[in-house]
């Protein structure tokens, strides 16, 4: 993806900057990774959300939003990506104050990591991991909204695979190495321009990963959870034998990654945004 990307809406507020986000009151971020340095930021009265994060990774997700803004024709429920850029020299996350006990002023700015930033549209709802502690949480509810998260998958499935076909990253790329299903050294992996070579990949994978945990002194086994996992996977692979099309979906479809909100008629209906 190149950077600077601006997709501003000339009717909305001018897309918040570097400074907004340094500036903005700390009570209105939250923080999903402290450990990463992920955050995600509400920019008070404005329609914006700014994620930042000093790993590149987050490029992909910004351009994985731009490819998918694109499909103008395809009903998702998504925001809308505004921009992404990268900046040197500020402090977004006060990663400074938190961990030197120092005043900004007194922090060399070259010191400071390059960080990444994505400014979306802002999207009102809860995640559906807080929506489930609710007590109108029923039943009812939480099929409706496994059916809405199914319509999406289904969007998301009908976006044709450009030619060639392969398996891979949006607009013909690799997947990175930081992929947990893609290990085995720095370099990237793909496009595959076969089911078999995916297939073959994301088996190596799953070995080297049990190999590493024996190089480096770790044979306790994981969790039987995570036994079950990769053994199904595995099987996964090895039988199947019907459509091997490419296909898009989403990577994480965990709770926190889906919002849900009540819309107050008559029919009780339920919003969402994945």
């Amino acid at each position: 993806m190149t950077l600077p990307y601006h997709a501003p809406d000339n009717a909305l507020p001018p897309i918040p900057t570097p400074e907004d986000v340094e500036n903005e009151p700390r009570t209105t971020f939250h923080i999903a990774d402290i450990d990463k340095h992920v955050t995600t930021f509400r920019i008070k009265n404005t329609p914006y959300v700014v994620k930042v994060n000093p790993n590149i990774l987050l490029l992909n997700e910004a351009e994985n939003l731009k490819f998918l803004n694109e499909q103008a024709h395809i009903k998702l429920k998504i925001p809308k990506l505004y921009a992404a850029f990268a900046h040197q020299g500020g402090d977004p996350l006060h990663i400074s104050h938190r961990y030197r006990g120092e005043r900004r002023s007194t922090i060399d700015p070259s010191e400071l990591p390059t960080y990444y930033y994505m400014v979306i549209e802002y999207i009102d709802g809860i995640p559906l991991r807080e929506f489930q502690q609710l007590s109108l949480a029923n039943d009812q509810l939480m099929k409706g909204i496994g059916h809405k998260i199914g319509e999406q998958l289904q969007l998301l499935r009908s976006i044709p695979t450009s030619a060639p076909r392969y398996h891979g990253r949006v607009n013909e790329q690799p997947f990175h190495p930081s992929f947990n299903l893609m290990q085995g050294g720095n370099s990237q992996h793909g496009p595959f321009y076969s089911f078999e070579a995916f297939r073959a990949q994301i088996y190596a994978s799953i070995l080297l990963a049990g190999l590493g945990r024996v190089v480096l002194n770790r044979p306790r086994l994981p969790r039987p959870q995570g036994r079950l996992y990769a053994a199904g996977i595995l099987d996964g692979f090895q039988e199947s034998g019907g459509n091997q099309d490419p296909k898009l979906s989403h990577l994480d479809m965990s709770r926190q990654n889906v919002l849900v909100k009540r819309i107050a008629d008559e029919s009780a209906r339920l919003e969402g945004s994945i």
